[in-house]
């Protein structure tokens, strides 16, 4: 080989060396530069994570309760039973229940059978003293706001 090819390939040799290092450098840089970055992204300071608004969630009750029944539909229902609940609804979804004689009830509607109205009954004692219940059900319309039965509860006291 030349002397003149030898220096050529030293000086080739010697510019990718430098190259090499200039890279090494330049990765170096990022390197820190992604650690600093990531470290501010990922170490919260004191006052800098914002505060984020959980949504509500509006609990739908799995139960209501009814005083009465005027022409197929539940009166004076509320979440909670009262003094005057004679109905517990038992929803199986926001629009759909099942109905029954709340069991506390029970006295007031064997003393006087008129609180099923809205309902089949059948007195089958001249003193009853218990209830056989085959469940209703009922339907929330939105247009009237207001439950419905769509199948009468069967009231059997006996």
């Amino acid at each position: 080989m030349e002397n003149t090819e030898m220096e050529a390939i030293k000086r080739k040799v010697q510019e990718l060396e430098q190259k090499i290092w200039e890279l090494e450098q330049t990765a170096s840089n990022l390197q820190n530069s992604k650690t600093q970055t990531l470290n501010e992204v990922f170490v919260p300071r004191e006052n800098t994570v914002p505060k984020i608004a959980m949504p509500t969630v509006r609990s739908v009750p799995n139960k209501l309760y009814a005083a009465n029944i005027i022409d197929g539909v539940f009166n004076k229902v509320t979440q909670n039973p009262t003094d005057y609940s004679v109905f517990e609804l038992s929803l199986s979804s926001p629009h759909t229940a099942t109905f029954s004689i709340y069991r506390t009830a029970y006295t007031r509607v064997l003393a006087a059978p008129e609180f099923l109205e809205g309902c089949d009954k059948q007195i089958l004692a001249d003193f009853p003293s218990n209830l056989a219940i085959e469940i209703g059900e009922a339907q929330y319309y939105n247009e009237i706001g207001k439950w419905k039965i769509i199948k009468k509860a069967k009231i059997k006291m006996i």
